[in-house]
């Protein structure tokens, strides 16, 4: 609680009365001053007990629309206040502070209960000039007492967070670049892998089974086609999130973890849509660090949406030989046994127990063992991470594809997110490279590879390429 002017216009006057009482000599003076101190006193004695009341008895309810929300588009929030009658009598004011960042319309956002009133609202429009995560400030609810003599404010619980992310320009998804298609052919059609018999295909209709999509033909076609199978094994759905800092490659919105967290939300959402289990996996430099366990809740869909948002790449930890074992035998069999080099090297060459670990170690291969160990009946895998380590990740769809699973492979090309827009002429050779990387991966019968691209590099890449070869 605190005193207000009118407090101290009134001390003063008490004040005045003293002095006038002692330069008069005369004791009747200090009556008034006794009055106004007593009365200044009692008043505090009510105000303060009515302010407690209040502060019990109010209600600040802080809703807006959506948690999440792209950095171009807006927010609704809605303020409303509530308190009973009893405390009616005091008039309030309610504060809602605007972050740094963050512009509401309209402003400042402050409502006004006089007294009597017991109930209002207002609506705000929310826009946010940067993507991040915002603590909305708790809305401050001020009171004033009779005489305005006292005021006394207070907090209420009520901040929502919200999430702002960038929203990623368009992205090429194709098992080639579309423009270059014709450089490095088209991919193999369907092939029905060990187990499952195809007999046709048709456009899915809702109420179809998410598992039994075609996303071969699905990706030709550009329209959802659904297998028809004479024997199909129960499949449930794994969806793994690289958010290593090789995922940081990009600029700002355009990064290649914004288009991954695009993928994987929209992967969540057609999943809830679909009443399909899911489990998610992200994936730091030390291994898992969050896992949403298999089920078909909507509080489950929601949480794994959630725990995308909430992501940002992290730093990369120290990085290792990422050789195979048969690689490590074909470099020791050229080395020297009788040189000392030779005898250093031919026993890290032959160790397979450090390979063993290193595999271990790998993240995406972790989390598909785990994810095995979960599940006793065949996944369908959804993996989003970059071609930093083609090795790991040829050993991670195999371990993936074992005991009919299958495979979802968004797959980023780091040159094109790296290289400076002026030098991307020189990024050819390393994304005819990728190409192939792409083309070698998604042979596979139960593995199908889409290119995590961003489309205006991509014509930017063959336009350049066109006018150096004419």
């Amino acid at each position: 609680m605190h005193v207000t002017t009118q407090w101290w216009a009134a001390a003063i006057v008490g004040i005045i009365f003293v002095i006038l009482g002692v330069l008069t000599s005369t004791p009747l003076w200090l009556g008034p001053t006794i009055g106004i101190g007593g009365w200044l006193v009692g008043t505090a004695w009510a105000v303060n007990h009515g302010f407690v009341r209040h502060h019990d008895a109010v209600s600040v309810m802080y809703t807006v629309d959506k948690p999440r929300a792209a950095v171009d588009t807006t927010l609704t929030a809605s303020i409303t206040v509530e308190r009973p009658e009893t405390v009616g009598w005091l008039p309030a004011r309610v504060q809602v502070p605007i972050p740094p960042g963050v512009t509401a319309t309209p402003a400042p956002v402050t409502i006004t209960l006089p007294a009597g009133t017991t109930e209002t609202s207002v609506t705000v429009t929310l826009s946010f000039a940067t993507a991040g995560r915002f603590t909305m400030p708790s809305p401050r609810v001020s009171t004033t007492g009779p005489f305005g003599l006292y005021t006394c404010t207070t907090l209420q619980d009520a901040a929502p967070t919200l999430t702002i992310y960038d929203r990623p320009s368009a992205v090429s998804l194709g098992t080639a670049g579309p423009a270059l298609l014709n450089t490095y052919g088209s991919h193999q059609t369907d092939v029905p892998g060990p187990g499952i018999k195809v007999e046709g295909l048709r456009e899915y209709v809702p109420g179809d089974d998410l598992r039994r999509i075609d996303w071969k033909a699905t990706a030709r076609l550009n329209t959802l086609y659904v297998r028809e199978a004479e024997s199909q094994t129960e499949r449930q759905t794994v969806l793994l999130v690289d958010h290593r800092a090789r995922m940081a490659a990009g600029p700002a919105g355009e990064r290649i973890f914004d288009y991954a967290r695009t993928i994987g939300v929209s992967v969540i959402q057609t999943a809830a849509s679909l009443q399909d289990p899911i489990a998610v996996y992200t994936l730091g430099p030390d291994g898992i660090t969050n896992v949403v366990q298999l089920t078909t809740a909507r509080r489950t869909h929601a949480e794994a949406e959630a725990t995308l948002y909430d992501l940002t790449p992290t730093g990369d930890a120290s990085t290792t030989d990422p050789r195979t074992a048969t690689q490590a035998q074909t470099r020791a069999e050229t080395l020297d046994p009788e040189t000392a080099f030779g005898q250093t090297l031919l026993t890290y060459f032959t160790d397979s127990t450090q390979y063993t670990l290193r595999t271990q170690a790998d993240p995406l291969i972790s989390a598909v063992r785990r994810a095995q160990r979960n599940s006793n009946v065949p996944s369908l895998y959804i993996i989003i991470t970059t071609d930093a380590e083609p090795t790991r990740l040829q050993e991670t769809l195999d371990l993936a594809t074992r005991s009919q699973g299958s495979v979802l492979l968004f797959l980023a090309p780091s040159c094109l997110y790296t290289t400076p827009q002026a030098e991307l002429e020189t990024a050819y050779e390393q994304y005819q490279a990728f190409t192939q990387l792409t083309r070698r991966l998604d042979r596979h019968p139960r593995v199908t590879v889409f290119e995590l691209t961003p489309e205006a590099r991509l014509q930017q890449l063959v336009a350049k390429r066109q006018q150096a070869t004419t």
